[in-house]
């Protein structure tokens, strides 16, 4: 089959839906023929690429503003519209309005979504919401990542799902370090992770790592490893003992060895983001840092190592392989 995806960001940037992708095109590429349709966010990018078995051909965006962007978009699929064409299934990463043309006047039936996150305003504007569901509408299917989307977009899921994990890839530490991993802003619980760290670390003799970048980078403590972003947070999850982190990859990797999972939220929709998690009785989850250091203190050694295992096990089930399975049933090739 061939299979064109549409994302806004592909290989070799780094993030959360970057890292989905790579992996399921990956698994999907030993059966079928893929393609990713992506922008050039840097004019050192080569327009066309193969990696891992896939073609990766990218829209130069890099000059336009994001004013501008939706124009220069629309206008290379028209010229390039044969790719979609000559397609037996299209799988849109969150970004429906690139096809909106074409599926106001019906073309791309085999047109499919998967809707990733939130866009880390609160309250949701309504635009954001009109928006999902005008895709969902026009799409013949849909996958959502978390349960919170149904909720919060009033989305009707065809299949949800918290993502999948690699095999096991380093030896597990367990030492005595509290890693950050992810985006240093406010909807991340940065600030509460620092605060965390600054009110236990003589208490537990923490070292503290931080995975990843962002505005809230100038209150890293002094006493902290800063690596920025990185390519392979597991190696140093592997390391850690407890992982903060509010992303579903980042938990599911800190599942996969054996984590105690932290993680603050600071409104109703992030709250229901971590709380509505299969495994949130197995993570440690508060609305502030202070109420986190203290469940944290409750908690026996026992009832950590049981959380751990738990996790652990559920991690398992959930292999990028079977995550593909997924998408094979939402395209009716199961």
């Amino acid at each position: 089959m061939r299979i064109v995806f549409l994302s806004r960001l592909h290989y070799p940037h780094l993030g959360g839906v970057e890292k989905f992708m790579e992996n399921i095109t990956s698994q999907l590429s030993i059966k079928h023929d893929v393609t990713v349709i992506t922008e050039q966010y840097d004019k050192n990018l080569k327009l066309l690429e193969i990696y891992r078995g896939i073609k990766i051909i990218r829209i130069p965006t890099y000059f336009s503003t994001e004013k501008q962007k939706k124009w220069v978009i629309w206008h290379w699929l028209y010229k390039n519209i044969d790719i979609l064409r000559n397609s037996d299934i299209i799988h849109v990463n969150d970004v429906f309005f690139w096809i909106l043309p074409w599926r106001l006047i019906k073309h791309f039936n085999q047109t499919f979504i998967t809707f990733y996150g939130w866009e880390t305003k609160f309250p949701i504007p309504y635009k954001n919401i009109m928006i999902r569901k005008i895709s969902e509408k026009l799409a013949r299917g849909n996958i959502c990542i978390g349960d919170f989307i149904a909720k919060w977009y009033h989305t009707t899921p065809n299949i949800i799902s918290y993502g999948a994990v690699n095999k096991a890839k380093y030896r597990s530490r367990n030492t005595n370090t509290l890693l950050f991993t992810g985006r240093l802003d406010k909807d991340t619980g940065f600030e509460d992770c620092v605060k965390l760290y600054n009110t236990l670390k003589n208490k537990l003799g923490w070292s503290f790592i931080i995975a990843g970048d962002g505005p809230l980078s100038r209150i890293v403590p002094q006493d902290t490893k800063f690596l920025g972003f990185v390519s392979e947070p597991e190696k140093y999850i592997a390391y850690a003992r407890y992982v903060f982190t509010t992303g579903y990859l980042g938990i599911l990797e800190a599942f996969s060895y054996k984590k105690i999972v932290l993680g603050t939220y600071n409104n109703p929709l992030k709250k229901d983001y971590l709380l509505l998690h299969p495994q949130a009785k197995n993570m440690l989850i508060s609305n502030s840092y202070k109420s986190l250091a203290d469940l944290l203190s409750s908690k026996s050694n026992a009832d950590l190592d049981d959380m751990r295992i738990n996790s652990n096990n559920w991690s398992k089930q959930h292999t990028w392989v079977n995550h593909v399975k997924l998408y094979e049933q939402l395209w009716g090739l199961r």
